[in-house]
């Protein structure tokens, strides 16, 4: 099933975790149409997903936060990617999609590993704007950094 022209939802299901419902679908179309999908026409290349929607149990035993939006409901969803040409440094699509994109995530964060860099990107109904930078698997603290507010401009 596709939810949106460039994504597919089997990409979201890894480890055996199946979206348990239609809302939790929804807010992943959301997530596609709304962030990912201008993305990556920005960039002109498949976007690659690593994680995307997860069990609560699935969640712990790999160590996410408690609060982790990839646990989606109606009201949020999240996944973690990259660009082939970029795995080693993603810095470029993440200063554009904080600076200016004029996108509407909740959170972005650039998360440094060791085979390289992914971005976590959440949707949510109402959308902070918050870009945060720091290593993956929750080693290390994250560290906030500057978003481009919107403009009235961007939101009409």
């Amino acid at each position: 099933m596709q939810l949106s022209p460039n994504f597919a939802r089997h990409e979201f299901e890894h480890d055996g975790c199946i979206m348990p419902d239609e809302s939790v679908v929804e807010a992943y179309r959301r997530l596609c149409t709304d962030v990912l999908e201008p993305l990556r026409a920005r960039f002109e290349e498949s976007y690659h997903i690593t994680s995307g929607y997860r069990s609560p149990e699935i969640n712990a035993r790999i160590g996410g936060a408690p609060s982790s939006q990839h646990i989606a409901t109606a009201d949020h969803s999240a996944s973690d990617g990259y660009f082939e040409s970029h795995r080693k440094d993603m810095r470029t699509p993440f200063d554009w999609l904080r600076m200016e994109s004029g996108l509407a995530f909740d959170q972005l964060i650039l998360e440094h590993g060791k085979y390289g860099d992914v971005l976590h990107i959440s949707w949510t109904r109402t959308p902070r704007r918050m870009a945060l930078e720091g290593a993956t698997f929750n080693q290390t603290a994250y560290e906030a950094r500057y978003v481009a507010p919107i403009t009235q401009a961007e939101v009409t």
